[in-house]
């Protein structure tokens, strides 16, 4: 699972491929914050590549209650107003 949305950093450089790469969720402060690892594209990914930057995120609430955090994660991250609002699941 994986986000793909053109996101240019201040020099420029274009990431198009995002993973969630760790989530370290806070039960008693219920939020997780979630790191995601952005490379150039999927094919540098497939590469082995290494990413070329890392993102950290903190997300409150429903993850910390249920399930698959990573899956959970994911979907708090591309609603609407999110930092990945838009992305589509690859």
């Amino acid at each position: 699972m994986a986000m793909q949305i053109e996101k240019t950093l201040e020099s420029g450089v274009k990431l198009e491929y995002h993973r969630v790469t760790r989530v370290r969720i806070d039960y008693p402060k219920n939020e997780a914050d979630v790191e995601v690892s952005s490379y150039i594209n999927k094919a540098a990914r497939d590469d082995g590549k290494q990413p070329v930057m890392r993102f950290m995120h903190t997300i409150e609430g429903d993850i910390v209650q249920s399930g698959d955090a990573r899956a959970i994660a994911y979907q708090a991250l591309v609603t609407e107003g999110q930092e990945y609002e838009g992305a589509v699941e690859v």
